[in-house]
């Protein structure tokens, strides 16, 4: 799990603020799944906030080998913290993490593609919005892997969060592509601080 709000998605975010009225978990749960479905975890990172909507990616870690994870059980694994949100009377949205920049570079994630679509067929059938990063890094044009995106082999750098940013904006219908931010007419919420609007350098709308 990370408590961090990468400072390129960060620009991009929406001017949405935590309010007793408009409650919104502005962080994913994202990390080791097993330890994300205990129930400690879950009422620290969304009992506590009360959120309406919570974000959710995870399956990177847990399609390594070492980790014993099949893709049964990640699915399943999902499949609870989606009931676990609701039960909470938040709505989930599960996020697909994106894809290994190389194939020489999988390592011990050989079986990552298939987590991907076990996640993608369990949104689907849970009726649970799903956003497919893997889906949109796999299918940018010249079907080239978009490397300039990576930190490293499975880690998106700045650039890569401002897409993540964007494809969760997209997805949720709330994405300005003149601004490369959420549209103007969301309403800024009392005692907020103004969003930046994000440097649509190296950023494509």
């Amino acid at each position: 799990m990370e408590r961090a709000v990468r400072p390129a998605a960060r620009r991009a975010r929406p001017r949405l603020r935590h309010r007793r009225q408009h409650r919104h978990l502005g962080r994913h749960l994202r990390g080791h799944i097993e330890h994300a479905r205990r129930q400690h975890a879950l009422r620290r990172r969304v009992g506590a906030y009360e959120p309406d909507v919570v974000v959710v990616m995870l399956g990177m870690n847990d399609a390594a080998s070492q980790m014993g994870i099949s893709q049964e059980t990640y699915v399943a694994n999902m499949a609870e913290i989606v009931d676990k949100i609701r039960a909470a009377g938040a709505t989930p949205i599960l996020a697909a993490s994106n894809p290994i920049r190389s194939a020489g570079e999988v390592g011990t994630r050989g079986q990552y593609t298939s987590y991907v679509q076990g996640l993608r067929a369990m949104a689907a059938s849970e009726q649970v919005v799903f956003v497919d990063h893997f889906a949109d890094w796999m299918t940018q044009p010249g079907a080239a892997m978009p490397t300039a995106w990576f930190g490293d082999a499975i880690h998106p750098n700045g650039l890569g969060h401002w897409h993540f940013a964007r494809t969760l904006l997209q997805t949720l219908g709330a994405w300005d592509p003149s601004t490369g931010s959420v549209p103007s007419r969301t309403p800024r919420r009392t005692g907020s601080s103004p969003t930046r609007r994000s440097n649509s350098a190296g950023a494509p709308a």
